[in-house]
């Protein structure tokens, strides 16, 4: 599963998986982080106003605080997907994390924003455009060049029985 699992009726997924998987199976999540965790860098120091900030400000702005999701709104599930598998059949859980510097266009950054479903064209309707210009117009006053550089870590999990 890719960065779909906190989606999912997780248990009760697992729960599936474990009577369609052979003996010997597993599962595995990959994830990385979101722009609400995200932290950029410049010449190696954090830096305190990011584009991942710009971006935070600019949904809120569009959508209020509540993080929308669907028709309704989202909340992260209370237990960490490493304490959901290790209650499941697949309860020999190893944890990977692989770190990596990324370098993004302001194209790029709202390009992922509407790939999300907190910003995708279906929740903006006719503000599409409004908000592709507002976050467009931040993120270059932020940084000119419209270039950003930064650092994603990303995370596996792999569970066994």
């Amino acid at each position: 599963m890719g960065a779909s699992f906190h989606w999912m009726e997780r248990d009760e997924v697992l729960a599936t998986l474990d009577r369609m998987t052979v003996a010997n199976g597993g599962v595995a999540t990959l994830s990385g982080e979101s722009v609400w965790r995200q932290r950029e860098f410049h010449d190696d120091q954090v830096t305190e106003r990011t584009w991942s900030s710009v971006v935070r400000e600019t949904v809120a702005e569009f959508f209020g605080p509540e993080h929308r999701a669907g028709t309704g709104t989202y909340r992260h599930p209370a237990d960490r997907h490493e304490i959901v598998l290790a209650r499941s059949a697949f309860n020999k859980v190893e944890k990977f994390s692989f770190l990596a510097r990324q370098e993004l266009t302001t194209d790029e950054i709202i390009g992922l924003q509407l790939s999300t479903s907190y910003a995708s064209p279906a929740q903006l309707g006719p503000r599409l455009d409004e908000f592709e210009s507002a976050l467009r117009t931040r993120l270059l006053q932020l940084n000119p060049s419209g270039v950003f550089d930064g650092e994603t870590t990303t995370e596996l999990l792999i569970a066994t029985r």
